[in-house]
């Protein structure tokens, strides 16, 4: 490499040096905590063996719309307040799942330095469960059919009203006059 270019182009290697540290400390620093990545088929192995907990750390929207099943709903948001939410799980194994992977990451290893020990995340998240075809809980989001044929009944009421308050109006004024 000639040491020209590099002197010419030192912020773009110093910017490559820092992404490669960022690839390599990452894992590291998840290890040291005692963060586990998984796969999705693991899941149930730790949850039926050894009575683990799995955490959903997306937001109640997304919870609503998909999740786990039996996965109990702590948006990552609520970290600070994990100390007495998550207690009663208290001795174990917490795995962590969002849609992506990435928030149940964050929140692992906010966890791990509360205190929590034998943290698991789902490398990939739901993204990843979906992928391996396993069984999805939708909570109590309504599908767009459902609200499409809500919106009809109440179209075909607001009609109905309106043609009977018309039938009385024209009823009242076609009186005969005596």
């Amino acid at each position: 490499m000639d040491l020209e270019f590099v002197s010419q182009n030192w912020l773009l290697f110093l910017a490559l040096a820092l992404i490669l540290a960022l690839i390599v400390l990452e894992p590291l620093r998840q290890k040291a905590l005692g963060i586990k990545m998984i796969g999705p088929l693991r899941v149930s192995q730790l949850v039926n063996h050894e009575s683990a907990v799995v955490v959903d750390v997306s937001k109640s929207q997304e919870y609503e719309s998909r999740h786990i099943p039996g996965a109990i709903n702590f948006p990552a948001a609520d970290v600070k307040e994990a100390q007495t939410v998550l207690a009663a799980y208290e001795g174990k194994p917490l795995i962590l799942t969002c849609p992506s992977g990435s928030r149940a990451t964050a929140t692992a290893l906010k966890l791990a330095k509360q205190g929590f020990n034998d943290i698991y995340v789902v490398t990939g998240g739901l993204a990843a469960w979906e992928k391996e075809s396993l069984p999805i809980d939708k909570g109590k989001q309504k599908n767009k059919d459902a609200t499409a044929s809500e919106a009809k009944n109440k179209n075909k009421k607001s009609r109905a009203k309106k043609t009977a308050s018309k039938k009385g109006q024209t009823q009242t004024k076609a009186k005969p006059k005596a």
